[in-house]
Parts: C-alpha cells; sequence; structure tokens
C-alpha cells in the first residue's frame, strides 16, 4: 500500500530511526538527493486511484517536508535523476492510461 512514513537508516549505529512523514501519501514515486534535500516526485496514492504530479522537498537538517513546483504531468512507476546539482530529469512512467517515454 501507500504510505506517508519515513525512516532514516543510521548505518554507523545500525538502527532505523522515524522522520517526518511527507505530506502526501504515495507509492510508485521517485525519489532523488541534493546535498542536504531529498525530493519526491509523483507517484500513485493507493486509495482513491489517483496518480500524482505534486512533488515534496525534506530537509534533513530541520526533518521537515514541504511542497514544491508541481511536475506537468501526473505519473508513476518513473526513474529520476539530479543533473549538475541543479536539475532533476525524470524519465519515462505511467500516466494511468499509457506507458511514458518522454522526459
Amino acid at each position: 500500500g501507500s504510505s506517508t512514513t519515513v525512516y532514516q537508516f543510521v548505518n554507523s549505529r545500525c538502527d532505523i530511526v522515524p522522520r517526518a512523514s511527507m505530506n502526501q501519501m504515495r507509492k510508485e514515486h521517485a525519489a532523488v538527493i541534493n546535498g542536504p534535500f531529498v525530493y519526491v516526485m509523483g507517484g500513485y496514492d493507493g486509495v482513491q486511484n489517483i496518480f500524482l504530479n505534486c512533488c515534496e522537498v525534506y530537509n534533513i537538517h530541520k526533518n521537515d517536508w514541504k511542497y514544491f513546483a508541481p511536475m506537468n504531468i501526473s505519473k508513476c512507476a518513473f526513474s529520476a535523476t539530479v543533473v549538475n546539482k541543479e536539475y532533476i530529469y525524470t524519465f519515462g512512467g505511467y500516466d494511468g492510461q499509457q506507458r511514458l517515454d518522454a522526459i
């Protein structure tokens, strides 16, 4: 199922620590790390059959989530990467009707 729950694995202690929950319940989303921020994009809510375009950013120093600019289309099951520490690109996915091949 989908969830808002977030955990951090602390390698030095081999421990799992709960962190602030995301704002939007989601699954089959993409996530990337850029410096002290974790970006989570899109996905599927798994409850109301809604494909998501909303995006959130997690600040590891403040332990909080904020919404940021949504993607142009709602999709799940896609890949994402950070380029030059400035841009996030997404690849492929599914929008509820078709497989996507766009970047």
